[in-house]
């Protein structure tokens, strides 16, 4: 293929994907000139005072365009998590907890009645 060629499949390319890029594209250049305005635009004069006055008015008048809206699995409503149970919880010395298998902790640790284990 010829360097023609090949500039026309690139440039095919860029106008059929334009339907994807070009709202992006669009949303991009009107939120920079909204936030350019107070400062003269691009390559403009800054506003004289009443001017910046009345853009500020304007901008607060508008809804933010940044929305927050929060994740499914975080909202109100959802159950909590369920806590572990006091045996799992690290403590600083285990007596008689009970094990998975019904023994119990001290005994397969080799403790002795009422004697505790200390890290």
């Amino acid at each position: 293929m010829d360097e023609l060629t090949i500039k026309l499949i690139k440039l095919g390319v860029v106008i059929v994907a334009a339907p994807v890029w070009y709202p992006f594209a669009k949303a991009l250049w009107i939120e920079f000139k909204e936030s350019m305005r107070e400062h003269g635009g691009l390559l403009g004069d800054p506003p004289s005072a009443r001017q910046l006055l009345e853009i500020q008015r304007e901008k607060a008048r508008r809804e933010d365009p940044l929305v927050h809206e929060p994740l499914a699995h975080t909202r109100a409503g959802r159950a909590p998590r369920a806590q572990r149970p006091p045996a799992e919880r690290k403590r600083a010395g285990v007596t008689a907890v009970k094990g998975s298998r019904g023994a119990t902790r001290s005994a397969a640790l080799g403790l002795k009645a009422g004697q505790r284990r200390f890290r």
